[in-house]
């Protein structure tokens, strides 16, 4: 998740089952929302045996100065320092969450549980292209400006839950210059049964990458907080979460509009059914996704990033053959045919003869890159012009389909080209020399 500002906590901390045994310690929260405590000491007496040594810690209770109370959840311990004698040395303890703000103190870790989870995405807003602004009047004859907070979009999942895309606003105080407004806008997930912290992150995990995938760009999480939580039918205040999701970066993507393969007006529709698939679908098609967008967000060396997407469309086949009843196939080459073509009406009859060569090429540099047993295609696998023009096209194809398993038909991408995605059509339709 994104975080504004690194934090460094000074306060105590403790074990549930030893709340007398307060520890010093330093809670550190990164920009990426790593969580990990620095403790001057041990909470407890460690053997010398290391399978003792590094068992989990489910719980450890805090009280930090401006924070308040505080909970860590599935903590570990990183490393260990003994001192026979001597000031002890820092140990430091790797957490999964932090809870802050906390208004009860947990005894154990199946107490934690929400009704609701509340958090934001970077360019949500921008998206979803929702103004409550009303204008009225001229500039001659005198203006009228009004704010309406748009309606709540709702969308209900198989298992109960609902996902709710709802809006804020801010204003600033007015002064000669004007009044700013500022509308912001989350999703929030509720459930009428209490459920676990991390079905609620899992669940916002998997929006998450539809979102990535839907603005053609990494975005994070952000601002998560539980703001409707309930133990024993009294609802408490509001508390912050800080965690790492799978999809993290330090630095706050830029968005450009012409990125994103379609925008939240082209699915408005669909929407239940879309989310649906692809929460249902996630495990399956999540491998493809993951690599592709961690070539994003690592963006290194062009041969590595290449195999990593070769690889994606592999596990792309293999939930193809799950999701569509596809025919299992060993080589390859073959896999790519069936990804590819399954395209043919975005294909021109005169490009065919291309993308049999961009097919062939791109076994044959995998081949050449990960056993260097392809003499013949050492020159293009040495070219990173060609490298790059191959995997840009791999990754249109993962793109599309994406497009294809949320219900876009193949003219209504056609569509989306010319409307939307034009960086999209662009990279499809790049004529390719090989060389």
């Amino acid at each position: 998740m994104k975080v504004s500002e690194k934090k460094e906590l000074m306060g105590e901390f403790y074990l549930p089952s030893k709340p007398d045994h307060k520890i010093l310690g330093r809670l550190n929260i990164g920009l990426d929302g790593e969580v990990w405590l620095e403790i001057f000491g041990n909470f407890e007496t460690f053997p010398y045996d290391e399978a003792q040594l590094y068992r989990p810690l489910p719980l450890i209770n805090g009280e930090v100065a401006d924070v308040g109370r505080v909970a860590l959840i599935d903590c570990c311990y990183r490393s260990v320092s003994f001192s026979l004698s001597g000031p002890q040395k820092k140990n430091r303890i790797d957490a999964r969450y932090a809870l802050c703000n906390l208004s009860v103190r947990y005894e154990n870790e199946e107490e934690i549980e929400f009704n609701t989870l509340l958090f934001s995405v970077e360019h949500l807003n921008s998206w979803l292209n929702f103004v409550g602004v009303r204008q009225a009047g001229t500039p001659v004859e005198g203006m009228t400006i009004s704010y309406i907070l748009p309606e709540d979009i709702t969308i209900k999942l198989s298992d109960g839950v609902e996902i709710q895309f709802t809006f804020g606003v801010s204003w600033s105080p007015p002064c000669a210059d004007g009044v700013k407004i500022t509308q912001k806008a989350y999703i929030r997930l509720t459930s009428e049964q209490p459920r676990s912290l991390f079905y609620f992150t899992d669940l916002a995990d998997k929006i998450n990458a539809f979102l990535c995938l839907a603005l053609g760009e990494v975005v994070c999480i952000k601002d998560v907080i539980a703001d409707k939580q309930k133990i024993n039918n009294r609802v408490l205040p509001a508390i912050e979460i800080y965690y790492q999701p799978s999809v993290r970066m330090e630095k706050s993507s830029k968005w450009n509009r012409s990125h994103a393969p379609f925008q939240f007006r082209d699915i408005k529709e669909n929407l239940t059914a879309i989310f649906n698939k692809w929460i249902k679908n996630y495990e399956l098609t999540w491998p493809t996704y993951f690599l592709y967008l961690s070539c994003i967000m690592k963006a290194g060396y062009i041969e590595t990033m290449f195999l990593s997407l070769v690889h994606a469309l592999e596990n792309l086949y293999e939930a193809a053959c799950v999701l569509y009843g596809w025919p299992k196939k060993r080589g390859l080459k073959q896999k790519l045919e069936e990804l590819i073509f399954t395209f043919r009406d975005l294909i021109p009859d005169d490009q065919d003869a291309i993308w049999n060569e961009i097919i062939k090429d791109v076994v044959g540099v995998r081949n050449y890159l990960t056993h260097y047993n392809k003499p013949g295609f050492m020159e293009k696998a040495e070219t990173p012009k060609v490298v790059y023009i191959l995997y840009e096209k791999l990754s249109v194809i993962i793109q599309l389909h994406f497009l294809k398993q949320v219900g876009f038909s193949n003219q209504e991408i056609k569509s989306l080209f010319k409307k939307e995605a034009h960086r999209l059509e662009e990279k499809f339709y790049r004529p390719y020399y090989g060389k």
